[in-house]
Parts: C-alpha cells; sequence; structure tokens
C-alpha cells in the first residue's frame, strides 16, 4: 500500500480537531511542570502546535500505556459461574507520537500480535486507536536516535511534518487515507521536507548483540539488582517493555 501526501493548513488544523472530537477520544502533549506528557483534549485549542516546535521534544512517559497499560482487569467471575470479560476501548487518537516511539510501537505489535499468538487484549486496544506522528524538527540533548536508525516514522497511520504556515501529511494505513478523505485535506504530489537533525549523542551499535550477550555475567547487573526498589518503575517509562505480571 503506497503513501498518499496531504497539506492541512495551520488555519484549518483546530477545525480538524474539533471534527475528530465528535467521534474519538484525542489524546496529545500537553506541557506540566516542565515536561510534556500525553492527556486527554476536550477542546482542539488545547493543542498548542507552535510550543511543539519550540520545545516539545518527547512525552515524559511513552504511548505505550495505551496500548498497554500499568494495570486492567482481564477477566471477572461472578456469581454462579458468570464471566464477564472486558469491554471494546473506546476509539482513541494520539497526536503527537514522535518516530522513535513509532518503532517502538513496531516491536510490541510483533511481540503482542505475533502470527498464532496474538494478545487479544492488545489486539483491541491497538485497533481502537489512530496514531498520528510527528515529525521531530530538532533533536533533544539526550537523543541519539541516528545511531539506532528511529529518526524516521515507521508504524503510524498518519505522520504530520509542521512546514510553517501547514502540516505535510504522509498516510501510513488505510484508516489513516479514510481520514485524509475530511475536507481539510488538500492533495499533493510531494514528500515533505527533511529537517537536519542534530545529535549530540551516539551509540556504537557494531557488534551490539553479541557485547550484550557477553556481558550477561557483568557485576553491573548485580549493582542494579541490589539498589532496585521493585516500583516497576523502568518498565513504565521504557517504550517497548512488555513484562507482565498476572495475578488473581
Amino acid at each position: 500500500m503506497g503513501s498518499k501526501f496531504y497539506i492541512v493548513k495551520k488555519s484549518d488544523f483546530p477545525r480538524l480537531i474539533g471534527h475528530l472530537l465528535a467521534e474519538f477520544r484525542v489524546f496529545a502533549p500537553v506541557a506540566a511542570d516542565g515536561e510534556y506528557n500525553f492527556r486527554k483534549i476536550k477542546r482542539a485549542n488545547e493543542i498548542r502546535t507552535e510550543s511543539y516546535v519550540k520545545s516539545y521534544i518527547n512525552t515524559e512517559f511513552p504511548p505505550k500505556k495505551f496500548f498497554l497499560p500499568e494495570g486492567e482487569p482481564m477477566i471477572e467471575y461472578g456469581r454462579k459461574g458468570k464471566i464477564k470479560g472486558t469491554e471494546t476501548p473506546a476509539k482513541s487518537v494520539i497526536f503527537g507520537v514522535r518516530p522513535c516511539d513509532t518503532h517502538a510501537l513496531d516491536v510490541l505489535d510483533r511481540v503482542m500480535l505475533k502470527n498464532g499468538h496474538a494478545d487479544p487484549y492488545y489486539r483491541k486496544r491497538r485497533d481502537s486507536v489512530l496514531v498520528f506522528a510527528l515529525s521531530c524538527r530538532k533533536a533533544g540533548k539526550n537523543c541519539f536516535c541516528a545511531s539506532m536508525g528511529t529518526e524516521k516514522a515507521m508504524k503510524f497511520d498518519l505522520l504530520f511534518t509542521d512546514e510553517g504556515k501547514h502540516f505535510h501529511i504522509e498516510t501510513g494505513s488505510a484508516r489513516g487515507k479514510e481520514v485524509a478523505g475530511l475536507p481539510f485535506f488538500g492533495r499533493t504530489a510531494r514528500r515533505a521536507g527533511k529537517a537536519r537533525l542534530a545529535f549530540r549523542k551516539k551509540l556504537d551499535t557494531e557488534n551490539l548483540e553479541e557485547i550484550m550477550t557477553a556481558s550477561f555475567g557483568s557485576g553491573i547487573w548485580k549493582l542494579a539488582s541490589e539498589r532496585c526498589l521493585s516500583c516497576a518503575s523502568c518498565p513504565n517509562v521504557c517504550p517497548k517493555c512488555y513484562c507482565i505480571d498476572m495475578a488473581h
């Protein structure tokens, strides 16, 4: 399925979000206490697109929480053996997902939706969410995406690129193409202009798998485990960790 390209004027963007709000829950990065996190949007003007260009690098917590929440009831047993399953998640749009997080989503999909072994809970949430990625226009001081090959978005329904007075839009799925059929979108034949991202940090990834395997018995892991408080912060912050624990 080939991508198609569109333009949405910044002046039309609030109207687009307002239209989506009538059918979807919409989440976008919102700043609080110096950090951006995905928050539910009630009005289109809550999405500050200009601040994204100036200060938004990434969210404090990844969008993984929409697909692998911190906790959820998987099945409930009632009296007389009655079983209650989980409800179908509400349809949602996540706007502002950075390219690196789309790569993490691809990892989760490959694990959780593996042929013949798909997790039904993950599948329900995945099918209920539209991912609107947002290209980076600058690199953060701790970003090293060039080393990992994650600076270009790969798993999205629509990819937004800020080009000043308008957004350039690339479709990445059939669902994305359906949204792009709204009257706010104008067709274009060109691809989005690429930003020159200046990464301050680099990681040598040559033979990285072999190095990690050889370091399995390293004392650094023992040191980390001794200091672990079992707060579960690391799997919540990591954008592609799929560790789970079940209890009844």
